[in-house]
Formats: structure tokens, C-alpha cells, sequence
């Protein structure tokens, strides 16, 4: 605990640091270099690594943070100020966070331990800068804990530092499932309390592009530290990435695009791969397995880097028909999408969207490639969507359709080429050929 409490300092310099404002939207990409903590026979790996999609978003309801999110159920008003003028909010959040389990590579696809944990948490920014939060979670098998969180947020120059200190309560339950089960092992561990110190940093480069980088330090506690299983008292973590964000002066004019919009498709699995359905080879399911989607699009900007490309977040509920493989079953999407528009000689727009997938059952066009190649599929994906589309307005010259747009899209779910542990280590996933209508307003 020494070094958690020789930080604790930093955290009283609020009022001789500069507050940042935070973008309101991001996207960016992160390498995540994780020690194993275990002392596992056989196995002489030190370490771990993970490619990390990051997301960001600040809304009036819903918010995006890196690896985390949440909607807010309750806040203070903005209006509201403690006695020495600065800010003090409260909110309330349904909270979700990713966190990672440290195992070898050969291990994460059959045991899948990286868990989305959900809960409430209860955040009070003391000022414009220092921040605290309380908040309870669980993971998807009810093993619980509760977390209590100092950090700050400030800028110098192009940079802006996070640094953070957090106290973690786990359950029996969680100690033994995450520090002993995971390995096989089964010694039963008590509950405990253990610490981590972090630094976020991100240095804006030029207009949108950003680097990323976090360090951080957990301590454990005595019981998970006096377990057969442990080789180590504490972990060290390492993030390394790059992002997208709202620039600054983005930030100071805002400049969105025409309107959000909802799109409405309907796809056709196919066995190709994304390579084979670029190149017009696609082949079609012989199972005629099908689905249909609604997205909505929240419009964030129409500029990025100096180009003209409108940029919206796009949350969508896909629903995949039964067929004579399978029941059916719904899948969520949440992502960023981006349009470019050309006239030629009507309006046309290549679109791409980068962002998460959850499948509740898995389909069987990913469910056979995957018993193909042997891997344990995910329900969490990333999602890619390829689109092209022209508008219906200037297509027949009718004024009444200029906000209605016809389209192709590639719906895309995969996971990184077995570079991403938070999707299970796998190669492959699944792709539909939809055509989709979409009305902007």
C-alpha cells in the first residue's frame, strides 16, 4: 500500500491544475501488455497481450469511456455549486466496465475469463478537476465486488493526464473464481481488498489524431498474495494506442452534420469471407439464413481531418430469423460510423462503422466456421460495416425523397484475427449482404 498511499497527494492539487474539457466523442485502438500473475507448471509465459477497441462518448444520458460505459439514471444540476464556486455533481450510473484476466494465449479461447461487469455507481466530481466515485458490480455468474475510485483530470498543453487510484472489495466468490478456479485450481480464497494505482495519458498529435497510453499497478490482497497459485504479490499493465477525437477546435464550434438518421435493412448470410465479398466472389448460405436490422444515427461532427466526412454514433438491434439451423436470436450493436458524400452525377456516400457486437446465441453461420477451426465462439465481437448508398431524391428528381437514401451494406462481426482477448482469441466470424433504406431527418 505504500506506493498507492505516496500518490495520494497528487490528488489534493486541484485548484493548481488547468481542468480539461473532454471531447464528446472518440475512437481509438489500444496494445495491452498485462504480467501473469499465476505460476502455472509447464507454462513459462510472463505476460499477455491484447489489441483494445476504445470508445468514447459524452452525452446527456448515455456515456463511453474507453473500456467502460453507462447511462446516467440521476444527476445534480450543472447549475448546482459548492460554496467555493466550483462544480460539485452528483450522478448515479448503470455502470459497465471491461476487465481482463491475465492467462496465457493457449488458454483464453476455451476459458473466455475477460468479463464485462455491470453494476451502479455513484460519482461526485469535487471540482472542476478531482472526481470520486462508489460503485457495486458483477460479473455474468454473480461474483461480486465493490470499487471505490479517486482520479483527476487536467491538462498541460497537448497533454491530458488521468490519474486515478482505486480500492477494490472482492467477494470469496470472486477471489476464488478469478485467482484460483481460472487455473484450474480448486483452494478456496477468502475476501480482500486490493489497490491499483493508474496514469492515463493522451497527447493530441494534429486535428483528430491522438496517442493513448496507460501504466498502471495492482496490488493484491493477503489472501489472493498467500494462494498456491500466485507467483507474484501484484500486476503491472501497459496500454499503448492511438485514437480519433473531437479536436479542440471542434470542441469550441460546433459542427454537426445534416441530422441523425434511422436505416432499416434487410441481409443474406454468406459463407465467403471479407476478402471474397469485396471481390464479388460471395457465395450464398445454403441454410438461407437471414436477418433484418434498425439502426439509428446520432449525429458528432462533419469534419475529420480537414475532410468532409460526417461522423455519428450508431447503436442497432439486429434481429436473425429461425431457420432450419437455427432458432432465432437478437444481436446489439453499438459503433461509430463515418459517410463521405460524392455526386456522380447523383449524391453518393461511402460509409464505414468500427464498434462492438453481442449476439445472444450464436448463429450458425459463425458457430459452423468456428467448430471448423476448432475455436470456443464469443456473443462479444467487434462489428465492421461497409456501406454504399445514393439518395433516392436526386435519383428521380422528386424533392419529397431528398432525405431517403438506397443502399448496400456489408454487416461484418469477427475478432482480430485471434489478436483481442476480450473476443476469444478467435479467426473468422460471420458476414450478411444487406440492402437497407435510411431516412434522414
Amino acid at each position: 500500500m505504500a506506493p498507492i498511499l505516496a500518490l495520494l497527494p497528487v490528488l489534493t492539487l486541484a485548484a493548481d491544475v488547468v481542468p480539461r474539457q473532454e471531447p464528446a466523442w472518440g475512437v481509438g485502438m489500444s496494445y495491452r501488455v498485462g504480467q501473469i500473475p499465476f505460476t502455472l507448471q509447464g507454462l513459462d509465459d510472463k505476460r499477455v497481450t491484447s489489441l483494445v477497441p476504445l470508445f468514447y462518448y459524452q452525452g446527456d444520458r448515455f456515456f463511453l469511456d474507453g473500456s467502460q460505459g453507462g447511462m446516467h439514471l440521476w444527476q445534480s444540476a450543472a447549475s448546482q455549486r459548492a460554496p467555493s464556486g466550483r462544480v460539485a455533481d452528483w450522478q448515479l450510473d448503470v455502470h459497465a466496465q471491461l476487465r481482463f484476466v491475465d492467462i496465457p494465449k493457449s488458454w483464453q479461447n476455451q476459458k473466455q475469463a475477460d468479463s464485462v461487469d455491470s453494476g451502479l455507481r455513484l460519482k461526485h466530481a469535487f471540482n472542476e478537476v478531482s472526481w470520486g466515485a462508489l460503485g457495486g458490480y458483477t460479473d455474468g455468474d454473480g461474483h461480486w465486488y465493490l470499487d471505490g475510485t479517486l482520479g483527476q483530470n487536467w491538462a498541460l498543453g497537448s497533454w491530458n493526464f488521468r490519474p486515478s487510484l482505486l480500492a477494490r472489495y472482492k467477494s470469496a466468490s470472486f477471489n476464488s473464481r478469478y485467482y484460483a478456479d481460472v487455473v484450474g485450481s480448486t483452494e478456496q480464497l477468502g475476501a480482500g481488498i486490493e489497490s491499483t494505482a493508474a496514469l492515463d495519458t493522451r497527447w493530441h498529435i494534429d486535428s483528430n489524431f491522438y496517442l493513448l497510453n496507460k501504466l498502471a499497478y495492482t496490488r493484491f490482497d493477503s489472501e489472493v498474495r498467500s494462494s498456491a497459485m500466485m507467483s507474484r504479490g501484484g500486476q503491472a499493465e501497459a496500454w499503448l494506442g492511438f485514437g480519433f477525437f473531437e479536436s479542440p477546435e471542434q470542441m469550441q464550434q460546433a459542427s454537426l452534420p445534416p441530422g441523425a438518421y434511422l436505416r432499416l435493412a434487410q441481409g443474406w448470410a454468406t459463407p465467403s469471407d471479407i476478402s471474397e465479398v469485396f471481390m464479388l466472389q460471395t457465395q450464398p448460405d445454403p441454410n438461407h439464413n437471414r436477418m433484418s436490422s434498425l439502426f439509428y444515427g446520432h449525429p458528432l461532427s462533419n469534419e475529420l481531418f480537414g475532410f468532409p466526412i460526417d461522423l455519428y454514433l450508431t447503436p442497432g438491434v439486429v434481429w436473425h430469423w429461425p431457420s432450419a439451423v437455427q432458432s432465432s436470436t437478437q444481436e446489439y450493436v453499438m459503433a461509430f460510423k463515418g459517410y463521405y458524400t460524392f455526386s456522380w452525377p447523383t449524391r453518393w456516400r461511402f460509409g464505414f462503422a468500427e464498434g462492438l457486437s453481442y449476439v445472444n446465441d450464436i448463429t450458425w453461420i459463425e458457430s459452423s466456421e468456428m467448430a471448423e477451426k476448432g475455436y470456443r465462439p464469443s456473443h462479444l465481437m467487434n462489428y465492421l460495416d461497409f456501406s454504399v448508398d445514393t439518395n433516392l431524391g436526386d435519383l428521380f428528381g422528386n424533392g419529397a425523397l431528398r432525405h431517403l437514401w438506397l443502399g448496400y451494406g456489408l454487416h461484418h462481426r469477427s475478432a482480430m484475427f485471434e489478436a483481442a482477448s476480450m473476443f476469444g482469441r478467435i479467426k473468422g466470424g460471420s458476414n450478411y449482404n444487406t440492402l437497407y433504406l435510411q431516412w434522414q431527418f
